[in-house]
């Protein structure tokens, strides 16, 4: 994972990198968010994007991983998958992370992080 330039001042964005081939993009923002207990602050994740290539590999997993080891240690961790994304809905539900909200064109999901995040690994 690395920092590429420029840098938004709300937004951070990461170049995925596999073996110094970059890969895809990942960026987040601070954000607050009621997520039922009051406004809190939320690691709000914007874009993911692998090129097709390295897809269905586990990698979004493992850069999530990364991300919290490196710079959201624990907090909570938001993102907004399109309805129609079965696959990351799959994940999500085989992951720790609950609906917050659901819409015709989105689902918010939300991720409570008090340690960093372990990213389920393929047996």
């Amino acid at each position: 994972m690395a920092l590429p330039a420029p840098k938004s001042r709300r937004v951070r964005s990461f170049i995925l990198l596999k073996d110094q081939e970059r890969i895809g993009y990942l960026s987040a923002r601070d954000s607050m968010l009621d997520a039922g207990n009051g406004r809190e602050p939320v690691l709000w994740i914007v874009a993911a994007f692998l090129t097709p290539a390295n897809r269905g590999q586990g990698l979004i997993l493992k850069y999530g991983e990364i991300l919290s080891r490196d710079y959201h240690r624990s907090g909570a961790v938001g993102a907004r998958i399109a309805a129609n994304n079965a696959r990351m809905h799959k994940i999500m539900e085989a992951g720790r992370w609950k609906k917050l909200r659901t819409t015709r064109r989105f689902t918010d999901y939300i991720l409570e992080l008090e340690a960093p995040y372990q990213a389920v690994r393929r047996r």
